[in-house]
């Protein structure tokens, strides 16, 4: 199991819409807030041939439960690039 963070977040807009985005292999994470004030998890996936597509998306989380679903995603979808 990983011991670091493959997600480096970057929050994109302040609250209330409180928009973060990670990049990890072909997907980008955002998680936003949603207007019952939990976080929606959607990931994008970038195929070679266009434009990103929505592959996954699921709210209910916490901003930390958004971004811990996300790492599992990333761990799980994304091989691991070793030296």
């Amino acid at each position: 199991m990983p011991t670091a963070s493959r997600l480096t977040w970057i929050k994109v807009a302040p609250e209330p819409d409180d928009l973060h985005f990670a990049e990890c292999g072909p997907f980008g994470f955002e998680v936003i807030r949603t207007h019952e004030r939990d976080y929606l998890l959607q990931v994008w996936r970038y195929p070679p041939e266009g434009s990103p597509l929505l592959w996954w998306e699921r709210d209910g989380f916490s901003l930390d439960g958004a971004k811990a679903k996300a790492e599992r995603l990333a761990d799980h979808h994304v091989p691991a690039i070793t030296a």
